[in-house]
C-alpha cells in the first residue's frame, strides 16, 4: 500500500499503510509517517485516542436515538413503515414476516400483525 492507492500514512514499526494518521499511529501504538512528505511524524497518545473514542461514542449515541422503531427480529428503523416491511424478519422470525413493531422510547407496541 502506498500514497498512490490512497493510503498515505505508514505505521513505522510494522510498515502497514492507512488512510488516516490516527489509525496508522494506533496500529502499533507508536507513531506513523506521512508518506507525502516523509518528514511528518505523528505520535500515538493514549489520552488523545481516549478523547477520539469518547467523541465517537457520543456521536453514535446521538445517531441511535433516531432509530426508535424495533421490528420482530430486533432491527431498528427511523420510520414505522420501514419496520413493518423489514426484510430480515422473513428469515429471522418463525412467521416469516414482521409480526410487531415496538416504539423503544415508550415501550408500546405500535403495530401488530396476526395473533
Amino acid at each position: 500500500m502506498s500514497v498512490e492507492n490512497g493510503h498515505p500514512f505508514k505505521c513505522v514499526p510494522c510498515g502497514k499503510c492507512y488512510t488516516t494518521a490516527r489509525f496508522a499511529a494506533k496500529c502499533c501504538k507508536a507513531f506513523c509517517v506521512d508518506l507525502r512528505d516523509a518528514e511528518s511524524f505523528i505520535m500515538y497518545f493514549e489520552s488523545r485516542e481516549a478523547e477520539y473514542q469518547r467523541q465517537a461514542d457520543a456521536q453514535w449515541a446521538e445517531e441511535s436515538k433516531a432509530y426508535r422503531f424495533e421490528c420482530s427480529c430486533g432491527e431498528r428503523f427511523k420510520e414505522i413503515s420501514h419496520a413493518v416491511s423489514c426484510r430480515k424478519c422473513r428469515t429471522y422470525t418463525t412467521a416469516g414476516y414482521c409480526t410487531k413493531v415496538t416504539d423503544i422510547e415508550t415501550g408500546l407496541v405500535i403495530y401488530q400483525r396476526g395473533a
